[in-house]
């Protein structure tokens, strides 16, 4: 089953598509990829859905799209009786964990989308099930309406996995997310299988890529949350559990690991900050003489105390402008010493320390923040800062100020071109 073409969808507004009330999936999915990639287009989605009557199939629409299964199913049943309401029905079911719900109600698929729904469903049962791995085995065998679709290879590696063949498994299951990247389990296996074999990176780029695109979907967000505390990107794991808290409040293995993560984080904190603190102490305690500065220059500094760069960061622009016979060239100087280290003018001691901000909120699905950054398709010479950096999402770019990364080696105005516009496309900027 493919998608509807994405020209096709950016034609008109999300609000306009779901108002065409058309059901089938490939025309829902590719709303939902709007809705989830343009934060106004949500926030409006969302502001419809309150104007519509609760019952009515429009609301119904827009809950499924926005991933509010429970609503959408208690909406759509109100409509069970129209073409292709089946379909979402049992795929709600499967979502609210009551896949033996949607084989009921897609007994005897009658549509590719129905049929769809049921291998979903299938799928979450097979492991326990030897009736449903015998259906899913005759599905590979004859696709019927399903031919050359993601859903063939990812059913195929499904059954690879339940055989323990996890070289098989992975390869069908790159195969399925080619043809169709909206496939959470697919997702959901292929990362889990990556990173049992020890490929954490590529498991969190395709766990961080479903997450920044799609709804959120709890068991792809614990394993994105443990993978993140393994590694101890603490700030990272906690956004996670808390998300799937937001979502399914009485969830008590997120609530569990979400109070493991707190914990790691206050043993963990004391040691890594002090590591810090004494790297960047050693910095801040480096005479200002060490460096080659003008004459002048060397006098202003001499005279207004300032002997350290710690001395020095604590100053503003205009304080230092304000200082007779401290000029434009002068402070441009002191500017490029600065960022050769890091620093920058005007810091107070959290932010030279990297004081830990406060406890991270769930994750916003439709905040380009939180996208992976490989979708800012940044040139090679630009990635090499991204990895130099360590950074992971658009959002901890965001965090960068310019005069960082312009301290990096081989690092221009080029780049630093390239990375604001990708930024300004999003509608953010780098700090500062």
């Amino acid at each position: 089953m493919t998608e509807m073409p994405t020209e096709l969808a950016t034609e008109a507004s999300a609000v306009e598509l779901v108002g065409s009330r058309r059901t089938e999936l490939c025309h829902l999915l590719s709303v939902r990829k709007i809705v989830f990639s343009d934060q106004a287009q949500r926030e409006k989605l969302e502001a419809h859905a309150l104007t519509q009557p609760e019952e009515s199939l429009d609301r119904a629409l827009c809950d499924w799209i926005l991933g509010r299964h429970d609503r959408a199913q208690a909406g759509l049943e109100q409509h069970a009786n129209q073409p292709g309401i089946n379909a979402l029905r049992a795929i709600c079911a499967t979502a609210l964990g009551q896949p033996r719900r949607a084989l009921e109600t897609v007994s005897q698929p009658s549509t590719p989308d129905e049929s769809r729904a049921r291998l979903q469903a299938l799928a979450r049962i097979a492991h326990s099930d030897e009736a449903a791995r015998k259906e899913l085995a005759e599905f590979v065998q004859s696709p019927g309406q399903l031919e050359g679709t993601g859903w063939v290879p990812f059913i195929r590696g499904l059954l690879h996995e339940f055989h323990l063949d996890s070289d098989a498994a992975i390869h069908a299951y790159n195969e399925s997310r080619e043809l169709d990247p909206s496939n959470a389990d697919n997702s959901f296996h292929l990362a889990r299988l990556l990173e049992r074999q020890g490929n954490e990176e590529e498991a969190l780029e395709i766990y961080e890529d479903y997450v920044a695109r799609h709804p959120a979907n709890v068991a792809l967000l614990m394993n994105l949350g443990l993978l993140y505390e393994d590694i101890g990107e603490w700030k990272h794991a906690e956004r996670c559990f808390r998300t799937v808290l937001d979502h399914q409040p009485d969830n008590d293995r997120a609530r569990l690991f979400l109070e493991d993560v707190e914990a790691s984080k206050v043993m963990h904190y004391d040691e890594d900050q002090e590591r810090r603190e004494d790297k960047q102490n050693e910095v801040l305690r480096t005479p200002v003489t060490d460096f080659e500065l003008s004459v002048r220059s060397r006098n202003c500094l001499q005279k207004m105390g300032i002997r350290t760069l710690g001395d020095l960061v604590h100053k503003t622009e205009a304080e230092l402008l304000s200082y007779k016979n401290f000029g434009e060239t002068s402070l441009t100087e002191i500017q490029e010493i600065l960022n050769s280290k890091g620093l920058r003018l005007g810091m107070d001691r959290d932010e030279l320390m990297g004081t830990p901000n406060a406890p991270a909120g769930p994750i916003d699905m439709s905040d380009p923040r939180n996208k992976p950054i490989s979708e800012l398709d940044l040139s090679v010479r630009s990635r090499r800062i991204i990895e130099m950096f360590k950074l992971k999402t658009v959002g901890d770019l965001c965090q960068k100020t310019e005069a960082e990364l312009m301290a990096c080696p081989n690092f221009g105005q080029t780049s630093l071109n390239e990375i604001k516009s990708k930024l300004d496309e999003q509608g953010l900027s780098l700090k500062g």
